[in-house]
């Protein structure tokens, strides 16, 4: 049972959420029907349509309708998990990105599990050796990160890798159950520049509160203690400058899902991101709104996860709330 302050800190974080996500739909729903074009304008943009046809396809698509009463109809439905029919395809929205969901959150994971392998060690290495070559490269690499756009970084790898070298394939997808080779084949270019994105401010980020935390109290305990200054940044400045840390990869993670939409498009990835490239250039509302509430919707749980992972962590903020 949760003390009653985590209980309605909680409770309003929930409420908040959700407020935040309904507030997102409506934006999402507005602003796909004020910008120019519709769907009808790509079904039938043919020269001699009539206007007739033209109405006659706005009432099939259910879009001729109030756009406050297209919102509550297709707000009712996403409670239940029907976004509606896709506009140039018969499968369902949801069937759509179910099919899309997989390849997503397997290029996500590659992408976190690199920036994790690399971040953590390298700002250890910056703090316990903040003079030397590696330090000072680890700098560079972290600025680098931060400045190059991942379009430019992933068409630079195609270049080299599958033009030049012919070592990996440029474009595609390949089921990880069926074919696991194929998949890393595939996966490595896209992956590693996803995480080329986020490293660098990762980097930079748990580099400064690794050195605040080394000069608390309990630091300079430890090495009264007689404990080797890589020990004391290691086993006891690492895990509290973590903290801060969890809070920041949660708001990197906006940038993760707005990196991927570009990333999966050019190495024709079949995910989320790709999947909302071609709705847009066919301006097909329903499969649009889908991905881009869910992509709010899983940065909203995200951030909700990593402050409740840092309650339970940190017993500094629960105390406050006791």
């Amino acid at each position: 049972m949760l003390p009653k302050g985590l209980s309605l800190w909680f409770l309003r974080r929930v409420i908040a959420s959700c407020l935040l996500l309904i507030f997102t739909s409506i934006v999402i729903f507005v602003v796909l029907r004020v910008i120019p074009g519709d769907p009808t304008s790509v079904k039938l943009g043919l020269p001699g349509v009539s206007r007739a046809q033209v109405q006659e396809l706005r009432h099939q698509l259910g879009i001729d309708r109030p756009i406050v009463v297209q919102y509550l109809s297709w707000l009712g439905g996403a409670v239940h998990g029907d976004f509606g029919q896709s506009y140039f395809s018969n499968f369902p929205t949801s069937t759509l990105i179910g099919r899309a969901i997989g390849p997503t959150v397997e290029l996500a994971l590659a992408a976190m599990l690199l920036v994790t392998a690399f971040a953590i060690p390298a700002s250890v290495v910056m703090v316990v050796r903040p003079r030397s070559i590696a330090s000072r490269a680890l700098s560079m690499f972290a600025s680098i990160s931060m400045a190059m756009p991942a379009f430019w970084l992933g068409v630079l790898l195609i270049t080299l890798f599958s033009v030049r070298l012919g070592w990996l394939p440029s474009r595609g997808y390949a089921s990880l159950i069926s074919s696991p080779t194929e998949n890393l084949k595939y996966l490595v270019m896209p992956a590693v520049t996803l995480a080329f994105v986020v490293v660098g401010p990762v980097i930079r980020f748990l580099y400064t509160s690794l050195q605040e935390a080394l000069t608390a109290d309990y630091v300079r305990t430890a090495q009264g203690k007689g404990l080797v200054w890589r020990a004391v940044a290691v086993r006891h400045a690492l895990p509290n400058g973590l903290l801060p840390t969890l809070n920041f990869v949660g708001i990197m993670t906006g940038s993760l899902l707005g990196g991927v939409v570009i990333i999966e498009w050019l190495f024709g990835w079949p995910g989320l991101g790709a999947l909302a490239v071609n709705s847009v250039s066919v301006r097909d509302y329903s499969v649009l709104e889908g991905v881009v509430l869910l992509a709010a919707a899983t940065f909203i749980v995200i951030s909700l996860a990593v402050d409740v992972l840092t309650f339970v962590i940190d017993p500094r903020l629960r105390s406050r709330l006791e």
